[in-house]
């Protein structure tokens, strides 16, 4: 059997779904308004996070994700500015879709603070969802606090190795499949 060979811009069409899905979803549950923006990353995108503190965005993606063409991104607007980033690598399988690196504009006028999260997991879970996947990880929480917030939408903390998965990272698990 000859299996299907998916193309950059195929990948690049099914995230401009999920995050067109995302964008939807979002007003409707009042995380954000008709002034929110969901789209991929780009190099606009990266120009304007030099000097976010949490990561050297640029150096990520070019070092980590880039080469991966079904992996999960996301830049997050509210009209013309820039107020968070996720990213993420995607199993081969139907397994999973990871968001390994998330991160709100620094400083206090960011006009989505507190929904960064939410729309990128929403736009993670449309993208599992058009991909086949069953599961959500979001990777290496820093701290309890981060656990805690996570696992407030539903998801379940796993410590690294921990069975049945044996990952070699902690993580938050949702799954899509219940």
């Amino acid at each position: 059997m000859v299996g299907f060979v998916r193309t950059s811009s195929d990948y690049e069409t099914i995230r401009n779904q999920a995050h067109d899905d995302a964008r939807r979803l979002s007003i409707e549950s009042h995380f954000a308004d008709q002034g929110l923006i969901v789209t991929s990353i780009n190099q606009e995108t990266l120009d304007l996070t030099k000097g976010w503190p949490t990561f050297n965005w640029s150096s990520l993606m070019k070092r980590k994700f880039c080469t991966h063409l079904r992996r999960f991104e996301v830049s997050i607007w509210y009209e013309s500015y820039l107020c968070g980033l996720a990213v993420g690598k995607v199993s081969k399988g139907n397994s999973w879709v990871r968001i390994d690196n998330v991160e709100k504009m620094p400083g206090e006028g960011n006009p989505l603070k507190g929904s960064i999260f939410p729309i990128s997991f929403v736009a993670a879970t449309k993208y599992a969802g058009l991909l086949g996947k069953q599961k959500i990880l979001v990777t290496s929480p820093i701290n309890q606090e981060l656990i805690d917030y996570y696992c407030g939408f539903g998801g379940e903390y796993l410590s690294v190795k921990a069975k049945p998965y044996r990952l070699p990272f902690s993580c938050v698990l949702f799954d899509l499949t219940d």
